[in-house]
């Protein structure tokens, strides 16, 4: 059980770390923009 909670958590840290970079892509074209 410990290690599948572990392997969840992982995958959620890795789909915060895309959000963050997707974020920072939409932060970069809004600023082109202006």
């Amino acid at each position: 059980m410990m290690s599948i909670g572990i392997h969840t958590l992982r995958i959620k840290d890795r789909d915060v770390l895309n959000n963050i970079e997707i974020v920072k892509e939409m932060i970069k074209i809004k600023l082109s923009e202006l």
